[in-house]
């Protein structure tokens, strides 16, 4: 009798994890900057990556929730610091939800921040650049230490392509974009965090095609959600 009520135990107990384990869906959230948002070449919203990322996930009958509402076109990389800071609150389904609790529950975040701090150096205040990368690559130091703070789960981050493959200083441009993605790839590495690598991606700028707008044709984004999708898989 003792054996069989051991035996129902350990049934059930195995019954009870395989539901708690084959049940859970994942959880995205979406955060960054305007190429997080999907803006295209024509500075449209668009099918961005995240998108891309959600419907892949609802293909394979595991999503639970997306959250993309927390990115926003014009951040910087100290924005987001911020708003993880001030714990951010946005609306969604007429219920609030806060920032902190978003990375508490995601399964994996994606974030593209720091193109914009790039650009402010290299086109407006253009002295001393690589002092200008290190203090970026400080801010995400600081970004960071405050995603692994609250989120235990897969954290992927974008590196930075050329987003003036026409400039007259292009090479020095290139050089100083390496640079950065060099820097950000070590920090990833530190903080055991995914890289995608854009840069080589958008070597041959097929994926600019608009001469006037620093962002992706539908195309790039659907190269962004691939490497994503693959470090996800």
């Amino acid at each position: 009798m003792k054996k069989l009520i051991i035996g129902l135990i350990i049934v059930v107990s195995i019954f009870l994890i395989y539901l708690t384990t084959t049940n859970k869906k994942t959880y995205y959230l979406s955060l960054g900057d305007s190429i997080a948002v999907g803006i295209n070449a024509y500075g449209e919203k668009s099918y961005g990556y995240a998108n891309q990322v959600r419907d892949y996930l609802k293909e394979k009958k595991d999503l639970e929730t997306y959250v993309p509402d927390f990115a926003k076109e014009g951040y910087r990389t100290t924005d987001l610091i911020n708003d993880i800071k001030n714990n951010r609150e946005i609306m969604i389904d007429d219920k609030p939800k806060t920032l902190q609790n978003a990375l508490i529950k995601t399964d994996i975040t994606t974030v593209s921040i720091g193109l914009n701090d790039l650009l402010y150096y290299l086109t407006i205040d253009y002295d001393h650049p690589y002092n200008k990368v290190n203090e970026i690559m400080g801010d995400m130091k600081v970004l960071l230490e405050l995603l692994k703070e609250y989120s235990k789960e897969q954290i992927i981050v974008l590196g930075y392509y050329n987003p003036l493959p026409n400039h007259q200083n292009k090479e020095e441009i290139e050089d100083i974009i390496i640079y950065a993605n060099q820097k950000l790839k070590i920090l990833c590495n530190d903080y055991n965090v995914g890289y995608v690598d854009l840069y080589y991606l958008f070597e041959d700028n097929d994926y600019l095609v608009n001469p006037n707008n620093i962002h992706p044709s539908n195309e790039g984004y659907r190269a962004i959600a691939d490497k994503i999708i693959a470090l996800i898989k």
